[in-house]
């Protein structure tokens, strides 16, 4: 069935995506990814590999072989191959192209947003420290607003390094530590203005870990400074129209609820926020990944009836200058609708 001649309404689509072609912790090819989201049925799929690290210091242990040039030469490499296949595919998915980032300071804002930029140009090395920058690459349309690290620590890589954060940036306070996280959040929301928020509370994944040292009560409620912090990014989001992703990958990582938890999601709902659904899918296998039944379920619990999904348009510049929106809208569509099956 071809996108264009489908006989009914009904849409279930990803704004968030990884293939190991382009990340060294996910397996199969970009295109791999976006067959096995046309077999699923996906009437959408956002392309959203990672944003390149520009800091030796930032390579996660399985990037030891490359540089950060490898690393940027690699995204340019992704935006090309992604218009090849929105082309390709067009009669049968609509393909969104964009990237995850990452956020380690305030010199991320200006790398994101340099990135983002209308017809920048591909960067050819010539030898070992020169070259030139040439053809224009694909536009980006929008950008999951995430962060990994927290001053340059991974916190979802694995427990041992989330329980050097939780030392080393919460100063073993996991109040503190969830704190930087949401601050830094924050910036990152204020800074690029990103249409899909990534996994919201990311900081809870190893949470447990937490609990295995020290105080075995600690139970990890969200409440009077934290809380404030929680909705105040919200309330940002909400302020510019960003999407927040119901993500399905968490229970792969075997936790209770979908990223958001349903705390967030009860504060999004009352401050009138929009959700997206995201598998955060790691190669073909991924796509719709406990979208049916897990992710129906979680909707109709949380009380979601309607989410939305994302349509290119004509560039629209935005009157704060801003990125965000400039190459893509949100549509609206009843969770009834969605084709989990």
């Amino acid at each position: 069935m071809s996108r264009t001649d489908s006989s009914d309404n009904t849409k279930l689509f990803s704004y968030h995506s990884h293939s190991g072609q382009f990340c060294n912790h996910a397996k199969g090819t970009l295109e791999q990814v976006v067959q096995a989201a046309i077999d699923r049925r996906f009437t959408s799929l956002g392309l959203s590999e990672h944003m390149p690290r520009y800091k030796p210091d930032q390579l996660y242990p399985e990037e030891a072989h490359l540089t950060t040039q490898d690393l940027r030469l690699l995204f340019d490499d992704y935006l090309t191959e992604a218009a090849r296949l929105k082309e390709k595919y067009k009669d049968q998915i609509e393909i969104v192209i964009g990237f995850e980032t990452e956020y380690f300071g305030h010199e991320s804002i200006t790398y994101i947003q340099n990135l983002r930029q209308p017809q920048r140009k591909r960067f050819t090395p010539i030898g070992a420290s020169m070259g030139h920058f040439d053809t224009a690459l694909p536009t980006v349309q929008y950008i999951v607003g995430s962060l990994h690290h927290l001053r340059g620590i991974p916190i979802d890589f694995s427990k041992e390094l989330y329980l050097k954060a939780f030392e080393d940036v919460g100063k073993g306070s996991w109040q503190t530590l969830f704190e930087v996280y949401f601050d830094e959040q924050f910036q990152l929301i204020q800074g690029v203005q990103p249409e899909v928020i990534g996994h919201f509370d990311l900081i809870r994944l190893f949470f447990d870990a937490i609990q295995q040292v020290g105080d075995n009560q600690v139970r990890g409620e969200l409440s009077g400074k934290l809380w404030d912090l929680v909705q105040r990014n919200i309330g940002s989001v909400v302020g510019y129209g960003g999407l927040f992703e119901l993500n399905s990958r968490s229970w792969k990582k075997g936790m209770l609820d979908a990223y958001p938890s349903r705390d967030i999601i009860a504060a999004i709902k009352a401050a009138g926020g929009r959700f997206t659904l995201s598998d955060d899918s790691h190669g073909p296998d991924d796509i719709g990944m406990f979208y049916d039944p897990k992710l129906k379920d979680y909707l109709e619990r949380m009380g979601i009836d309607e989410v939305f999904y994302l349509v290119a348009t004509h560039s629209t510049p935005q009157p704060s200058g801003s990125e965000s929106f400039r190459h893509v809208e949100a549509k609206s569509v009843l969770v009834k609708d969605l084709r989990f099956q």
